[in-house]
């Protein structure tokens, strides 16, 4: 096995343990959510951040870390992520 092949192998190996069968990432060897950090998916937070924030949530993300706010205010954003954690309940 080549050292190209092992990496390559282990990296699907781990990806596909991250999702378990309920769909939802897994935590991490830390005890924290695995996340999503937002600017990947800048453009779509620029013009549909609610729309995204559920994409991202029905994608199996936990939690997120913003790149930016995109013109939203603080309660504005809790508000968002209120509504997605009363989701998971």
């Amino acid at each position: 096995m080549t050292r190209r092949n092992f990496l390559q192998t282990s990296s699907a190996v781990l990806a596909g343990s991250a999702i378990l069968g309920t769909g939802k990432l897994a935590a991490s060897p830390f005890g924290l959510p695995i996340g999503l950090q937002l600017y990947s998916v800048r453009d779509a937070c620029g013009k549909d951040l609610p729309g995204t924030l559920d994409a991202v949530a029905k994608m199996g993300y936990p939690a997120v870390e913003f790149a930016g706010y995109y013109g939203h205010k603080a309660p504005e954003l809790r508000k968002m992520l209120d509504e997605y954690e009363e989701d998971k309940r």
